[in-house]
């Protein structure tokens, strides 16, 4: 039964209807309630549909849950500031910054190793996917384009930090 939803929460978060697919998350978050995957892809579902303040509790939880989670922390950041609780985006964003993979630029939960990726780049070319596909969706899976957006990410968390200091 997860499975299925998983799928179902995927196929609907991919249309965009996040209000569709936050009802499946939800029902997933129900039957597992340390299902942190569930529970960050419902908080995204939340800030997709501007319910910020549903959206930075459970993102909180997750970044709580995941505590090396770059994607969790700067989503808990985002969020933060989303609801102009500036202080707490702050710490969120200190803490991100702080992250060994943040320091080196290459974000651990995204590294794609390059066999996998040219595997991908295969299947994506068969005409069944191609058009099922975005063209640009596996490229933003190699480094380069992981690097640039960490590193716009960067500059973005250092001028907040600067501005709320």
């Amino acid at each position: 039964m997860a499975l299925r939803l998983q799928m179902q929460a995927a196929r609907l978060y991919g249309r965009r209807d996040y209000a569709g697919a936050g009802l499946k998350f939800e029902q997933l978050v129900a039957l597992d309630p340390t299902d942190t995957f569930a529970s960050y892809m419902l908080a995204s579902c939340f800030e997709q549909q501007g319910r910020y303040v549903e959206a930075l509790r459970l993102a909180e939880e997750v970044a709580h849950l995941w505590p090396d989670s770059l994607a969790a922390i700067q989503s808990a950041g985002r969020l933060a500031v989303a609801v102009q609780d500036y202080d707490k985006a702050a710490q969120y964003l200190r803490r991100a910054l702080a992250l060994p993979e943040v320091q080196v630029e290459i974000p651990k939960e995204i590294a794609m190793p390059k066999l996998l990726l040219w595997i991908l780049r295969v299947l994506v070319s068969l005409p069944i996917l191609r058009s099922r596909v975005r063209r640009d969706a596996v490229n933003q899976l190699e480094r380069g384009s992981q690097a640039m957006e960490l590193q716009t990410w960067k500059r973005w968390a250092l001028e907040f930090l600067a501005w709320h200091a």
